[in-house]
């Protein structure tokens, strides 16, 4: 912690930090520092502690709380002459007992509301930046811009920056994870995480929501819903109505991605078919695979037979009338959590539900298929992986009787766990 006197000299000719970053603390300015990140960023911030924020003593004396930063702006768009100036207000606020942190977050959150700053404005200003500084590369160059624009602002792109938190952006990721090649996660922590911490810098937000992510996401989930999860996860559903009721159903009764039942269409369903079936195009197929068929199984079959079919469009699941599928995904999982909890609670009032994401549900129709009999291939090919090696170069049969044999299975040992079902006997004569 380097104690220096700050002057505009001196500040110009400070190298980057070795590593992470390294601030110099003015000896005539009490809390007041430089600080000189590794890629040579410099930024004004003020260290203080409030009066009476950490409480009082057993006889009755005001405790200073904890330490805290003050972010004050960036070198060198601001002088340090306009820096001292701001570190002179703040200083003066602390003396009154007051917190400029919780002043100024106040302020910023009430602007951020009354001008509609979303992620997608963020995104812009951030670009414009890019450009003004020479930098980064990767954005300059188009690659980040088209990660973002393609995976984060369609997601969340209209998002209020005041609502954005650690646990909504791990959703987002999850989501972007479920419909998307597996390095794109690491790349959209990796190029995200910078703009936010700029959009902290420039006290547009008062925290990074990426603080805390891994750069490199839990590839080796074993996460899968128990027998009593899914009772109550359908018990949830059941509350939600069309169009996340019945979605969900879906996704636990055929194992398929997120994207792939939340923009299924009529078209793409045969329910008189020999076979029923959900026909799943290469073109909405993770990394764009063959066509997938899917059987309906009875249990399918009955949750579609309640799905509304609209005029204006041919979409299974829409809150526009069939025009566009549903895209509300996190505020949808958010409440299922909420649901599935209050009922494992009905029995028990001290019963958690731990964390899971909606890929999880494709984890819990394999490990249920195998625990019901259900050969490996078969139910590998039910969730639609691919077969591997030279066995999947010459095998092209589709195991159409298999997975339907598979889905009716695991369709009855699903309604038998919720009570909608007495008959629990597996025939895995035609899944083997």
């Amino acid at each position: 912690m380097p104690t220096t006197m700050l002057t505009d000299a001196a500040i110009k000719k400070y190298p980057p930090a070795e590593k992470g970053r390294v601030e110099y603390f003015d000896k005539d300015y009490p809390g007041f520092c430089l600080r000189v990140t590794d890629k040579g960023g410099k930024s004004f911030c003020y260290y203080y502690r409030v009066k009476g924020a950490g409480g009082l003593s057993v006889t009755g004396r005001e405790l200073v709380g904890p330490q805290r930063r003050l972010p004050l702006g960036q070198f060198p768009r601001m002088s340090l002459k306009d820096a001292r100036k701001a570190y002179g207000e703040a200083f003066d606020l602390v003396e009154e007992a007051k917190d400029p942190a919780e002043l100024r977050k106040a302020e910023r959150l009430s602007q951020n509301r009354s001008r509609g700053k979303t992620v997608d404005w963020l995104i812009g200003e951030y670009e414009k930046y890019a450009m003004r500084n020479g930098g980064p590369k990767k954005w300059l160059d188009g690659d980040v811009q088209g990660k973002f624009r393609k995976h984060l602002s369609p997601i969340c792109g209209d998002l209020s920056l005041d609502l954005i938190n650690r646990a909504q952006m791990r959703s987002i990721l999850r989501i972007i994870e479920d419909k998307s090649a597996p390095t794109v996660p690491k790349e959209i922590i990796q190029r995200a995480s910078p703009m936010f911490e700029w959009a902290v810098e420039e006290e547009i937000i008062e925290t990074n929501p990426f603080d805390g992510i891994k750069r490199t996401p839990d590839n080796k989930r074993k996460r899968f819903l128990t027998d009593k999860e899914i009772i109550a996860f359908w018990k949830a559903t059941d509350q939600m109505y069309y169009p996340y009721g019945p979605f969900y159903k879906l996704l636990l009764l055929t194992g398929q991605r997120l994207r792939e039942i939340g923009s299924s269409s009529w078209s793409e369903i045969d329910r008189d078919a020999d076979i029923p079936v959900f026909i799943l195009p290469p073109e909405r197929r993770k990394h764009g695979a063959d066509a997938l068929v899917v059987p309906l199984s009875e249990p399918a079959l009955s949750v579609l037979s309640n799905v509304p079919i609209f005029s204006r469009g041919d979409y299974v699941f829409t809150t526009t009338e069939g025009d566009r599928p549903i895209d509300g995904y996190p505020k949808g999982k958010a409440r299922l959590d909420r649901l599935m909890l209050e009922v494992l609670q009905e029995d028990d009032p001290g019963a958690k539900l731990a964390d899971w994401v909606n890929h999880d549900l494709r984890r819990t129709v394999e490990t249920g298929m195998a625990k019901i009999g259900i050969q490996p291939h078969i139910y590998e090919q039910v969730i639609g992986h691919a077969i591997k090696g030279i066995e999947g170069t010459y095998n092209q049969y589709h195991y159409l009787p298999e997975k339907k044999a598979a889905l009716e299975a695991w369709g009855r040992y699903v309604m038998k766990q919720v009570g909608l079902g007495d008959d629990n006997v597996v025939e895995l004569s035609e899944v083997r």
